[in-house]
């Protein structure tokens, strides 16, 4: 069972999609709610360690990186990595045979020669880890044009190795994603927003009415041609407020009052711009350094303060 599993989450799903699975989960297997129950504290803590390695952006392609390599394992009954620990696969190969006498002292010769060819073999791989990989000379042969989407995650894989083995290159990567995620945000709306919305839209009369608040809404893009599309953004902003809201308008406020309501709010928000931008925010593109596989479009809609929800005639 993977992380992805016991959070019961996809492996695709956001880092906000995962935040909130955690929280639901931790809510109804806390063991402060079940005193005694070992069952549920066992359980908990697999909440807790899965959600450690999964919310953690360097951890957790390390992690998605030792999934790739367990299931493309040609051997069906291998056993997958253990969860946590961020070690380079190891491809096993079968011993080679004893070269055949021929006289003399050739024999050496042709071992060390087999060796040789061995060697040179595993280093043009793909993903074949090099001894002197950096993340410069990672990042130079991903950024190649000639390559293939097999190699681009490939590349990507020894970069989550290297990080693994490597504090120093693994803090200079935490700070490119930090400025990447600066880089791919946008916040939509430049004051709190309010929508108002039926507490169920089959009711028939009417029920009651729900007003929502988002007091913050802020967009995060996928890597490819990130430029273009905010650009587009910002040119059609105002379009896109109109359509978002116009959208969380027809909504059911019942679903925002339940547990995970702020992971259903986002998912709204998101449906209505890939709606509005013709995007699909699941689809995969090529990798890029900081995505395999890449994204294109919206991929994350984030409230960093939450949102408020009352009946529409309260004060």
């Amino acid at each position: 069972m993977t992380h992805y599993d016991i959070l019961q989450v996809s492996p695709t799903a956001s880092a906000e999609v995962i935040r909130a699975a955690y929280k639901s989960l931790m809510q109804s297997c806390h063991p402060d709610r079940h005193p005694g129950d070992a069952q549920k504290a066992e359980l908990a803590a697999r909440i807790s360690q899965a959600y450690e390695q999964l919310s953690d952006p360097v951890r957790r392609q390390a992690y998605d990186a030792q999934l790739r390599a367990a299931q493309a394992s040609p051997d069906p009954g291998a056993t997958p990595p253990a969860p946590g620990l961020a070690a380079a696969a190891v491809r096993a190969r079968p011993p080679a045979a004893a070269p055949a006498r021929t006289g003399g002292r050739l024999w050496p010769w042709v071992v060390v020669g087999g060796l040789a060819a061995t060697a040179l073999a595993w280093w043009l791989q793909p993903g074949g880890a090099a001894p002197t990989d950096t993340l410069d000379g990672l990042r130079t042969a991903m950024a190649a044009p000639d390559r293939t989407e097999a190699e681009r995650r490939a590349l990507s894989d020894r970069k989550m190795a290297l990080l693994a083995r490597d504090p120093a290159a693994r803090a200079r990567y935490q700070q490119e994603l930090l400025a990447d995620r600066e880089a791919a945000s946008l916040r939509l709306f430049d004051q709190p927003v309010t929508v108002e919305m039926a507490g169920s839209t089959t009711a028939d009369p009417p029920a009651e009415r729900y007003r929502v608040t988002v007091p913050d809404l802020q967009l995060r893009l996928g890597s490819v041609d990130r430029a273009k599309l905010l650009a587009h953004l910002e040119r059609q902003r105002e379009s896109l407020q109109r359509q978002v809201l116009a959208h969380l308008e027809r909504q059911s406020a019942a679903q925002l009052l339940r547990a995970g309501g702020e992971t259903v709010l986002e998912g709204w928000i998101l449906d209505a711009l890939d709606t509005a931008l013709g995007t699909r925010r699941t689809e995969e593109y090529p990798s890029t350094w900081l995505e395999s596989p890449g994204r294109y479009g919206v991929v994350a809609a984030v409230l960093p303060d939450g949102f408020a929800i009352k009946p529409a005639n309260a004060p």
